[in-house]
């Protein structure tokens, strides 16, 4: 059975079945981070990811480093995966889509073949299991975010800046209405994930007193919204709020037909550390704390005021935490997905397969991939160049970079600037310098290999390799048909 074409009915989605009817859906699934934009800590690489491509072509040769990544695609998301999702209750993909499987730099507007191919692969497979696919805007020309989530190692999100940028977001968004206009199995285009309009250079900013740039981010959701419109009418087109999809009171009310807003809400209680219910940094967290907070996001405020669908885009739960601390974080994802469910929310959760961080699959610890990239992922580890796993106990280089921002705090003049801002600032810069450094000697473990020895390693990502990670697929699939 297919999909049939989804559209907003006031603060629902509905699908318009043969009879004319609309028949309220609430979508549930995951993201399927790592593929077709890939991440540090999902596919146990240092540094960033167009990066890594470089320096393997440049030591490796470029031919060697296209079938390498290229046969890591193969692996890491077939049929069997989109049959396995499918299986738990899930009726919806995100699709992360980094602009560079479309499109070179140095050739703009010039848009490559192999990645839409990838897209229309995956959307005719989750067509033949009934799934659906929300197309996502993740890694975008300039950078719309300073952090690694958006393929960037410059620390700058220079997309607001450059019209040039501009221009290519939309035109991209253009081929995609285009190619996908007519398939319902696309649920609709997330059209930007994690958009940080007015992120100050270097990346670190006090999230209390950051004021968005709400003029740049309206004024492109308009033009954006209006392009794809001209071409395609009917599909939904997804929203994202500001400052990391958490800020939504400067957004612009509801302007066209056919918009749900998401937000991504990362709970304090699904990284701890700390037992749940209970005290995690200072604040007591049950099942109710939860609720409170999750009504007071400005995401679930902006969708009540307004009366339009909600859908929380990303969220989810780490389980490389202290061990006997595991129970606690499933805890919190379940009282997460019931709330999610009671306030009639959308989600995908945040990610589908990685390397054992929050995935619903993991790499079997004793595969050859992992083997093979232990030293590597090690000194990842003793560098804490993978700046979003706050949660891992301080290494020496997270403490020695904490002094050092307190020494330069101390030397300056004046008001010092807000002390965690500068933290992360500083950490953003020196994490993605030394994931960079690492980066050729990931290379080298397999610069000497042959393509079936690569082949043969690359396939620890496939399916049938992979380790479910079986007591959070029992929380999912409880919450999926509730």
């Amino acid at each position: 059975m297919a999909p049939s074409r989804l559209r907003v009915d006031g603060e629902t989605i509905v699908s318009d079945d043969e009879d004319g009817g609309g028949r309220p859906i609430h979508l549930r699934g995951v993201s399927i981070g790592g593929f077709l934009h890939l991440e540090n800590f999902i596919n146990g690489y240092p540094g960033a990811g167009h990066e890594l491509y470089q320096q393997f072509a440049a030591i490796a040769g470029a031919s060697r480093a296209e079938f390498f990544f290229g046969r890591m695609l193969d692996h890491f998301f077939t049929e069997a995966d989109v049959r396995f999702i499918r299986e738990t209750g899930a009726n919806a993909i995100r699709l992360p889509l980094n602009y560079r499987h479309f499109e070179r730099d140095d050739r703009p507007f010039e848009y490559l073949e192999q990645g839409f191919a990838r897209v229309d692969q995956v959307v005719d497979w989750c067509r033949r299991h009934d799934l659906y696919v929300i197309l996502d805007g993740h890694a975008v020309p300039g950078w719309q975010n300073t952090d690694w989530s958006s393929d960037n190692a410059s620390c700058r999100a220079l997309f607001w800046q450059h019209r040039h940028f501009q221009d290519r977001f939309v035109a991209w968004w253009e081929r995609l209405a285009e190619r996908y206009r007519d398939e319902d199995a696309v649920a609709g285009y997330d059209l930007i994930n994690e958009p940080v309009a007015n992120a100050p250079p270097g990346g670190g900013f006090d999230k209390a007193a950051y004021e968005p740039d709400w003029d740049a981010i309206n004024s492109l959701y308009r033009r954006t919204v209006e392009a794809i419109r001209a071409i395609d009418p009917a599909h939904i087109i997804f929203l994202e709020g500001e400052g990391y999809s958490e800020r939504f009171a400067g957004l612009d009310p509801p302007f066209a037909e056919n918009l749900v807003y998401s937000s991504h809400q990362y709970a304090v209680p699904g990284f701890g550390p700390g037992s749940y219910p209970g005290t995690i940094h200072g604040e007591h967290w049950d099942t109710g704390r939860q609720h409170e907070a999750y009504k007071a996001t400005e995401g679930a405020r902006f969708t009540r005021r307004h009366r339009v669908p909600h859908w929380v885009g990303e969220f989810g739960a780490v389980y490389n935490g202290p061990s006997d601390e595991v129970e606690d974080r499933l805890r919190a994802l379940d009282d997460q997905l019931a709330l999610l469910n009671d306030e009639g929310a959308h989600w995908t959760v945040w990610t589908y397969k990685d390397c054992g961080v929050l995935g619903w699959l993991t790499l079997d610890p004793d595969c050859d991939y992992m083997q093979r990239t232990r030293a590597v992922r090690q000194a990842k580890i003793e560098l804490d160049t993978d700046f979003w796993l706050h949660w891992l106990p301080a290494t020496p280089q997270r403490r020695l970079r904490q002094e050092m921002a307190e020494r330069m705090l101390g030397a300056l003049p004046g008001a010092a600037p807000d002390a965690e801002a500068h933290f992360t600032h500083l950490s953003l810069a020196v994490t993605s310098c030394a994931g960079a450094l690492l980066q050729p000697a990931y290379v080298e473990i397999f610069r000497t290999m042959s393509e079936r020895e690569i082949d043969d390693c690359l396939a620890s990502f496939a399916l049938a390799n992979c380790q479910p990670n079986e007591r959070l697929l029992e929380v999912v699939r409880k919450r999926m048909g509730a």
